[in-house]
């Protein structure tokens, strides 16, 4: 599995243990760029399309994400695989959900992970709750809050 943070480095991992880790360009980490460039993606391929390589080979499974995954999560999609799994099964990694639980007049949230945010409409502004808020939050409804999980 290769994990791709061009902020950082290329972490290779080989049966879910972290293998090699190496800068993608650049002199330093600083140098290195942020992929979200607004051309399309490609694999095996510059952008452009001008990358002179030619070759072919397989991929077996592939996913995206829009954020590096973290050793934990590259350890347990490979752990997933061997129970014959794949991660098309699994909840979306960086996702999680609320649980909300009535108490009189109070509402408890409960998630497993992220920073929970609140706004006062869908369209936002949404802002951190807290600094952070952890799991299990109680609040007092005032008025109409949205509230969702940032990975």
């Amino acid at each position: 599995m290769y994990v791709f943070d061009r902020k950082t480095q290329v972490s290779v991992y080989q049966d879910g243990i972290l293998a090699r880790a190496y800068k993608i360009s650049g002199t330093s980490t600083a140098a290195a760029s942020d992929i979200d460039t607004g051309l399309p993606a490609t694999i095996g391929q510059d952008p452009t399309g001008l990358y002179q390589e030619t070759g072919s080979g397989e991929i077996d499974d592939l996913g995206v994400w829009r954020r590096a995954l973290t050793p934990l999560e590259a350890a347990s999609l490979y752990t997933a695989g061997l129970n014959g799994q794949s991660f098309e099964d699994q909840p979306p990694l960086g996702n999680s959900k609320i649980i909300i639980n009535t108490s009189g007049s109070n509402i408890q949230l409960l998630w497993e992970r992220g920073t929970l945010q609140q706004a006062g409409s869908l369209s936002g502004p949404w802002n951190d709750v807290g600094a952070p808020a952890t799991s299990p939050l109680t609040v007092t409804p005032t008025e109409t809050r949205f509230y969702r999980i940032k990975p």
